[in-house]
């Protein structure tokens, strides 16, 4: 108030403080007759008229206060530029509403500015003051200017009662995002959120989860009208959040729909017209757009991140996962079943393939602009993503922040690359779909030339660029883009999976140059090396081509599938475990270990199929019928990779160790990449051959091979496998030798069968041994080729004997193995 000496403004103020405001109003107005001649006084009296009004509509008349607000200061919203501080209330009103209108940066300029200001005596006013800049500037993402305003101006805050608290939880925000540790105690649900959040960063998710869950144990008075945010739908948001960190989007996706749900509820009251309320839908439509599009929901994705552009129209990261969304509704169905036509007969017979073309493109004559599930689109999304994304020289600080992307984080200089590099990639991919080669080509060579592309971004550089060129018709220059090794190398870090994908996708372009430079033969022998149906209508193509004439018989389709499937003798027919076990045990193994021939032995004894985390079309159809299945249906699980972050995935794991002298054997070749030599023999001859020894010569044109950092790298991930397994994996762990399975195979196998606690008879035991060789496990067919150096031999007995310590560690704290 103005002076505390007059009556009308102390019986104002008295009024006000007991919410009396029609007897303050009153007040005011006979306050403001005696001040109508000293225009400075008269400001202040009307700018309290102005607040008494809006705490009478209980805060909801927002467009007249914040027209009295902008009449009495002489901004025009949301300006910022302040040079008059001699009414420091005004002013902090007047940040109140450029907060509460999210204008963050705009609100910490005037509130460092008041703070500038020496003629504030209420020590209240500053105290808010201060808490108000630290909260706008958390907002900002400013974590570190935060702490220096703590440092500053938090001493008098930590010993005021009234505002401690809510200083410590402001502080405490900016410490979590810094990466300091906060000790906090549960007595609150503004420090069960916090808890909850640390422990959301640490990574410790499961107990991120159990801390939201107190809220149950708490008293608190937490709602729109005291917070201006529904209690249930911030529980709801965040533990969305948490389920879709540790990949699980159906269940997030379920938490996000509850908080929409009770936001609206919220909404739908009377108190959402208040100005401390939220109006957070677009944040939480968001969060549920994301889950949508990782549960492949593209429909449901499209239509929340649609909702939240609107919103959010300067955020690069929303326009990248609406094309994405665009490209899984219109792509996704690339292998799709063939309808066979045949026209004629006899010598003139012909077949004819054909399938249903989905609606990739726009065909309804609308603006591509309108919001749609197109590739035109999703190539409009793109460009403005990579509008939104600054062109500036390289920073020395990789975390400097440089795209402020709300709802979420900001992106910070490291980020920014990655996501510019993501969006050329997929830019890429879709001109081509649309036609247009040369857009691709100049998408793929801009991401080719930027310094931070990642190996795995590169190979896809690669390939689209390739495939550019080829509907370019430049195939020497595509070419130039399909060398194998130079694509191993990029991807040697991948996980096995998609390492398998980008050799079918170069093996098949690389076919498609010899194609079209006339050379078919070299072209089906690059084929028959493929096992997958996505290149079953080029090979299909070069049988014709080739005047294969199997191809017309009726072992059409297996024929083009690159063998007749050889006959398996099973001792008994196989079966599906009924009922299915509750516990699924993995069988880990590093590649070319013999997984494959354990999985025969364990199906030749026991009668039950053997799944795999796989896909492996060749498997398949060669006696393993349960490829991809992961559940209790199957004996064991063939996995490669890493111990899975679900802890309940696999309950116990079969480890099957190899020397990794034999694991590891490669070199290179004119066609095909270094590899492995169990992928090496697939890739030439399937689970069941062996590669030429011609394969394993150095060619005299592949001069960057770098065969020592190769087998150094493999040995590495060699290693890594083992360590992680034995050291991560909280499961009984069956530790079987691959020299001793292949050295006493009966006594092996009944200690995997006591593992898995099962029994078997001994007639089916002489029967597994006696068919034991099968057609899985290969025999070397060049014993004394060796092109291991000794300096290589001593780097492999050193990784060799660090995992047998590992395993020795294991036995002597009574986990299950085998010598």
């Amino acid at each position: 108030m103005a002076n505390s000496k007059d009556e009308p403004a102390v019986l104002a103020h008295q009024c006000y403080l007991k919410k009396d405001y029609t007897g303050a109003l009153q007040h005011l107005n006979e306050l403001e007759g005696l001040v109508c001649n000293n225009s400075t006084l008269l400001k202040r009296v009307q700018h309290n008229k102005a607040v008494v009004e809006f705490e009478a509509s209980e805060m909801k008349n927002i467009e007249n206060f914040k027209k009295s607000i902008m009449q009495y200061t002489g901004f025009t919203f949301p300006e910022a530029e302040v040079k008059d501080l001699s009414m420091p209330c005004l002013l902090y009103n007047y940040a109140v509403i450029l907060y509460h209108s999210r204008y963050y940066y705009q609100c910490t300029v005037v509130l460092e500015k008041l703070l500038t200001c020496k003629n504030i005596k209420d020590i209240k006013l500053l105290h808010r003051i201060v808490l108000l800049l630290l909260e706008a500037t958390l907002c900002r993402r400013t974590y570190d200017k935060a702490m220096e305003i703590a440092k500053i101006h938090g001493e008098a805050l930590k010993t005021n009662n009234e505002f401690s608290d809510l200083y410590e939880r402001l502080v405490t925000r900016a410490q979590l995002y810094l990466g300091q540790s906060v000790k906090l105690k549960p007595d609150s649900i503004e420090n069960i959120f916090l808890i909850a959040h640390q422990k959301y960063i640490n990574g410790d998710i499961i107990d991120a989860a159990n801390t939201l869950g107190q809220y149950k144990t708490l008293k608190f008075n937490y709602d729109l009208k005291t917070q201006g945010e529904d209690i249930w739908a911030a529980i709801n948001n965040n533990l969305g959040a948490i389920y879709l960190s540790i990949k699980k989007p159906f269940l997030a996706s379920k938490y996000f729909q509850h908080a929409v749900k009770e936001h609206f509820r919220a909404m739908e009251s009377e108190d959402s017209e208040m100005l401390i309320a939220c109006k957070d839908r677009p944040l939480y439509v968001y969060n549920l757009g994301l889950a949508l599009l990782a549960a492949n929901n593209s429909e449901g994705a499209f239509e929340c991140l649609v909702e939240a552009a609107r919103h959010y129209p300067n955020n690069p990261r929303i326009w990248l996962r609406l094309a994405e969304c665009c490209v899984k509704k219109c792509c996704s169905g690339e292998a799709q079943q063939f309808t066979v036509k045949k026209l004629g007969s006899g010598p003139h017979t012909r077949i004819l393939l054909s399938k249903d073309n989905k609606e990739k493109y726009s065909t309804s004559g609308e603006s591509f602009a309108i919001p749609s599930l197109s590739l035109e689109f999703a190539a409009l999304c793109l460009r403005n993503a990579i509008t939104l994304i600054p062109d500036q020289e390289t920073v020395t600080e990789t975390a400097t922040i440089v795209i402020q992307a709300p709802p979420g984080p900001p992106i910070n200089w490291k980020q920014r690359c990655d996501l510019k590099n993501s969006i050329l990639v997929l830019q890429s991919y879709i001109f081509l779909h649309l036609q247009d080669p040369l857009s691709a080509l100049m998408s793929a060579n801009e991401l080719l030339s930027q310094p931070d592309a990642t190996n795995d971004q590169k190979a896809w550089a690669h390939i689209y660029a390739a495939e550019a060129l080829i509907n370019l018709d430049k195939i020497v220059d595509a070419v130039d883009h399909l060398h194998p090794p130079m694509i191993h190398d990029l991807v040697s870090g991948l996980p096995y999976q998609m390492r398998d994908m980008i050799a079918v996708c170069v093996w098949a372009k690389a076919a498609v140059c010899h194609i079209l430079r006339g050379d078919l033969i070299t072209a089906r022998k690059i084929m028959l090396q493929i096992n997958s149906p996505r290149v079953l209508p080029l090979q299909m193509y070069l049988e014709i081509c080739t005047g294969v004439k199997t191809f017309y018989g009726n072992n059409m389709i297996s024929h083009l599938g690159l063998r007749e499937a050889p006959r398996v003798d099973w001792c008994k027919s196989l079966r599906w475990r009924v009922p299915p076990s509750p516990d699924v045990v993995a069988l880990v193994s590093f590649p070319g270990s013999g997984n494959t021939w354990l999985r025969y032995l364990l199906q030749q004894v026991t009668g039950i199929v053997t799944g795999s985390i796989y896909m492996d079309y060749g498997l398949r159809n060669h006696g393993f019928p349960a490829e991809n299945v992961t559940d209790g249906s199957v004996l064991v699980v063939k996995t490669h990779e890493a111990p899975p972050l679900e802890p309940d995935k696999f309950k116990s794991a079969i480890l099957l160790i190899r020397n990794p002298r034999d694991a590891i054997l490669c070199s290179v070749l004119p066609l095909l990449t270094l590899c492995f030599c169990a992928d090496f023999n697939r890739l030439h001859k399937g689970h069941i051959g062996t590669a030429p020894k011609s394969a394993f010569k150095h060619s005299q044109k592949l001069k960057n091979v770098d065969w020592p950092t190769y087998v150094t790298n493999q040995l590495t991930m060699w290693e890594s496998l083992h360590r992680l397994w034995l050291h991560k994996f909280l499961g009984p762990i069956h530790i079987v030798f691959y020299e001793m399975l292949v050295r006493d195979t009966r006594e092996t196998l009944r200690g995997i069968l006591n593992f898995l606690n099962y029994t078997v008879s001994e007639e089916d035991m002489n029967c597994a041994i006696e068919n034991r060789e099968g057609i899985y496990r290969r025999i070397k067919k060049y014993p004394n080729f060796d092109p291991f150096t000794p300096e290589m031999y001593l780097t492999i007995n050193k990784a060799r004997y660090r995992v047998l310590q590992l395993v020795s560690h294991m036995k002597r704290h009574n986990f299950t193995s085998h010598n």
